[in-house]
């Protein structure tokens, strides 16, 4: 048991190990984010033919978003009677 719980710890490390390095800037994204700077961040053309409707759930919640071949979008989320929508925009 106790080998179980080394392994799984061990291998929990290994697998955040490379949440650290963010080769994409998500951190900064994300940073950006939280501190309301959503509005400063400029949307980008796509660099794939991603546009379209898109659906999928997000832990709970039923999702789905719309991206614009511009990089601008929307999601809409569900959960327990509760829907919401946010503005989307693709960037980096």
């Amino acid at each position: 048991m106790k080998k179980n719980i080394a392994a799984s710890i061990a291998s929990f490390s290994i697998l955040m190990s490379g949440c650290a390095l963010d080769p994409y800037g998500v951190t900064e994204l994300v940073n950006d984010q939280q501190n309301n700077d959503f509005v400063s961040i400029e949307k980008e053309s796509l660099d794939y033919p991603i546009e379209g409707l898109w659906t999928g759930s997000m832990g709970p919640y039923l999702v789905t978003i719309e991206l614009e071949e511009d990089g601008s979008g929307e999601m809409c989320s569900s959960y327990a009677g509760t829907d919401n929508v946010s503005k989307l925009k693709y960037a980096n």
